[in-house]
């Protein structure tokens, strides 16, 4: 009897504190949820609906900072922390963070600058081009005439801006004239003195027709055409005799080449052996986009048109007739 009562005491502790046990889990489980609430969603929400909302639920507010946001207005919750659906104690902080609304700033005017550094700006700054609209002026092309909008409004980042560009004086009117019959030289003479532009020259071979002049032109003799505007001229190119050396050109003669687009000036030589030798017949400084028409004179040689120091067309072959036109 005596030695069974150490193992009876051990089973009253264990049973007691089985007991206390759940009992504290119980009533911690009944009673102490009431200090812990749930975060609430706090973002997109004004600073009062903030305040009254954490007061009530035994919560403080705590500002952490301000933020750009270029959607949620300004004095409205951008983040909270703890996040919304956590369990948080009574009494503790909702840290938040504020938007300050959408990032702004003043409009300079673009006014009288070009196309290119407006283009800049808007893209640095985060704003949107939302379109150009060109239309003549005495302004040089690419000018800028009006804007939208106006300076020095305050603006919010990616905000749209609308330009008015000049696109240069309006070009005069007039009637093509007939090239027909006209040696080359004489053609590219007066497309330049009428202010037109010769985009291209094509070769023919027609046996019913004078060799070596224009014989068809597009626009046609007649037609309505601004100045400036770029025309096409066929020239009859006779055949070589057959006793004539493969390569040796008959006349004078003319190459095109079109400058490659881009941001620099190009330096293009035309240079033509002779004697053993490289003659030089033109060198200059070039802009992107421009096409060149070379006089080639009536020499036995091989041509080079080089650009920036690298040959980019080699023929002993005249394609055409006519003059130099930059």
């Amino acid at each position: 009897m005596i030695k069974k009562l150490p193992r009876l005491l051990i089973y009253i502790v264990i049973f007691f504190v089985v007991m206390g046990g759940s009992a504290y889990l119980s009533l911690r489980f009944l009673f102490g949820s009431a200090d812990t609430v749930t975060a609430p969603d706090l973002v997109g929400k004004d600073v009062v609906y903030v305040l009254q909302t954490l007061s009530a639920m035994g919560l403080n507010t705590k500002v952490a900072g301000m933020r750009y946001h270029p959607t949620i207005p300004e004095n409205s919750v951008v983040s909270q922390d703890p996040e919304p659906g956590r369990e948080i104690k009574k009494d503790r902080d909702v840290r938040i963070i504020l938007s300050s609304g959408p990032e702004t700033l003043s409009m300079p005017s673009l006014v009288g600058s070009d196309l290119r550094r407006a283009r800049i700006w808007i893209e640095d700054n985060g704003m949107n081009l939302a379109w150009i609209t060109r239309v003549y002026d005495d302004a040089l092309p690419d000018t800028i005439l009006a804007q939208e909008p106006l300076p020095p409004d305050s603006v919010a980042r990616g905000a749209e801006v609308r330009l008015l560009v000049s696109q240069g004086k309006r070009p005069k009117a007039m009637i093509m004239p007939d090239f027909s019959g006209l040696n080359p030289e004489d053609a590219m003479l007066l497309a330049e003195r009428w202010g037109f532009k010769v985009n291209d020259v094509r070769a023919v071979n027609k046996v019913d027709q004078p060799p070596g002049v224009v014989v068809d032109q597009y626009p046609a003799m007649g037609y309505r055409i601004l100045e400036g505007q770029g025309i096409e001229l066929t020239v009859n190119r006779p055949k070589p005799n057959d006793n004539q050396s493969i390569g040796r050109s008959q006349g004078p003669g003319f190459v095109s080449f079109r400058v490659p687009p881009g941001f620099l000036k190009s330096h293009m030589e035309l240079k033509v052996s002779v004697g053993g030798g490289l003659q030089v017949l033109y060198d200059e400084y070039v802009s992107p986009g421009t096409r060149l028409w070379f006089l080639l004179p009536d020499k036995d040689g091989e041509f080079f048109l080089f650009r920036d120091g690298r040959i980019i067309k080699q023929s002993r072959e005249i394609f055409f007739y006519g003059r130099l036109k930059k």
